[in-house]
């Protein structure tokens, strides 16, 4: 949900960093209180006792880090509880973390589907759970978590998908979790994380609790070049580095034949064709 800062200008075209960290036990039993471990252990979640395990034997928490630069980070009013802003613009922010139902127009910027991605990054965690760090351009920030937990064994009615932050209400009157926004415990919340990116720089952190061993440096980065591999080519994406290999317009070939040399030649004659659609149209040759 996040769109390019400076869409045209490839100097300043979004980059991504993927990376594994592994964080102090002692931050996370400091951020989450009972109440949240309770809520897993009440879940449908497969491993539902990691996290707790992981804290009550002092072992450092595993996480992986997905962080775009140069971006807007998400947009969007959280006080506003609507897909739609009153002035007519999306909420990003409520699409993201909340929306469900019919698709909603997306914009011709926006990629994906409505929910997806959320859902994605939950699906990553052993324990179905993420952590959303964003910053906008005009250097407002929020921390949100989100838990796909499936439903409640002691009160079947609650929402499936909890929501980490702050307790607060809609205009309804209902409970609403609201994100952290207090500066100082959000420059906690970045340090702790051992985010990127800087703590003003506008763009958006996806923290993944322990991730699934899946998710390797290998499979990231070739679903990556087959998902973005037009974005890369044509410079709307600068570069994606996924902790020892890079992809870009100039090293894409090359890392595709270090991971995976089968399929060297088709994403070669690939890239090839485009290049010449290129020139036909840079020619009017039609």
């Amino acid at each position: 949900d996040d769109a390019a800062s400076f869409p045209g200008d490839y100097t300043k075209a979004p980059f991504i960093k993927v990376t594994y960290e592994k964080i102090p036990y002692s931050f996370f039993s400091k951020i989450i209180d009972e109440g949240y471990l309770d809520w897993i252990g009440d879940s449908q979640v497969p491993e539902k006792f990691l996290l707790n395990n992981y804290i009550k034997n002092k072992q450092d928490i595993p996480i992986l880090l997905f962080e775009d630069f140069n971006t807007t980070g998400i947009k969007g009013d959280w006080e506003h509880h609507e897909p739609e802003l009153p002035d007519g613009k999306r909420n990003d922010y409520n699409i993201f973390f909340w929306y469900s139902g019919n698709p909603v127009n997306k914009g011709e910027d926006k990629g994906g589907g409505v929910g997806v991605g959320r859902l994605t990054f939950a699906f990553s965690s052993k324990v179905n759970t993420f952590f959303s760090f964003s910053v906008r351009e005009d250097k407002s920030k929020f921390f949100i978590g989100m838990s796909v937990l499936g439903k409640s064994v002691n009160t079947p009615t609650y929402d499936q998908i909890a929501r980490y932050g702050i307790s607060g209400s809609a205009p309804d009157g209902s409970e609403l979790t609201k994100p952290i926004i207090d500066e100082d415990t959000l420059k906690n919340i970045h340090k702790g994380f051992k985010l990127k990116r800087d703590f003003n720089q506008p763009g958006t952190s996806q923290i993944v609790l322990f991730p699934d061993e899946k998710l390797t440096a290998k499979t990231m980065t070739m679903n990556s070049i087959n998902r973005y591999r037009y974005a890369f080519h044509q410079r709307r994406l600068k570069s994606m580095e996924i902790l020892k290999y890079k992809i870009s317009k100039e090293e894409i070939l090359p890392t595709i034949n270090k991971l995976s040399s089968k399929d060297h030649k088709r994403y070669k004659e690939y890239f090839k064709f485009l290049d010449e659609c290129e020139n036909i149209e840079q020619n009017k040759m039609f």
